[in-house]
């Protein structure tokens, strides 16, 4: 059964209406899970499957770069980390955001002081392209989500990215502690088999 609400907002059908967002072989599984799991044999009952779409427009602005450079971008430029409402980076490839209970969104009765807040920690590869975006949907939050992914799930930007600088008008920087390995893996190697040897010589 679908009620009026979730028929007004996903505008069901009986055929796929994109191949790319509803991928043939997820839903063949999906519709065997549903098979194996209500006894029915055979094809599912025309009319039983369906398949929903709503489109909405996202105007908070997104971040796309690998995860090196989002976690870059954070620890350099607090106006981002104020917008997207990260309380913490978490070295060298996580950080923390907060988020408020969906019940309690916008709404003027409840102090802001009173508001149930929750915490989500986020964890990127830093060798990936990943897109930094706010989450719009019953929860409103901070997120982030492979670019692939993330252009499968989504429509796409209605502007061209512009390059950001790390640290504008020199606000606040989050100190980064260096691994060395970062940034010359090879002398750490040679150093480490060096003193290898000359304390194997001096024994």
């Amino acid at each position: 059964e679908y009620n009026d609400s979730w028929k007004k907002d996903f505008k069901p059908t009986d055929e796929n209406p994109n191949k790319e967002k509803f991928n043939e072989k997820a839903v063949e599984e999906f519709s065997q899970a549903m098979r194996n799991l209500f006894g029915i044999s055979g094809e599912i009952p025309s009319g039983l499957l369906k398949y929903g779409t709503r489109t909405s427009k996202n105007t908070s602005a997104v971040y796309v770069g690998t995860g090196q450079q989002l976690m870059a971008l954070l620890r350099t430029n607090k106006a981002i980390r104020e917008e997207k409402r990260v309380v913490s980076i978490v070295e060298p490839n996580s950080f923390i955001i907060e988020y408020t209970h969906p019940e309690e969104q916008n709404n003027d009765d409840i102090p802001q002081d009173k508001t149930r807040t929750g915490q989500q920690t986020w964890h990127m590869d830093l060798n990936l392209h990943y897109v930094l975006y706010t989450q719009q949907g019953y929860w409103v939050m901070t997120g982030v989500k492979l670019l692939e992914q993330f252009h499968k799930d989504h429509c796409g930007f209605e502007q061209d990215p512009e390059k950001l600088e790390c640290n504008p008008e020199g606000g606040e920087l989050i100190p980064c502690p260096i691994n060395l390995e970062w940034v010359a893996q090879d002398g750490c190697t040679l150093a480490m088999t060096s003193a290898i040897v000359v304390w194997g010589c001096a024994f």
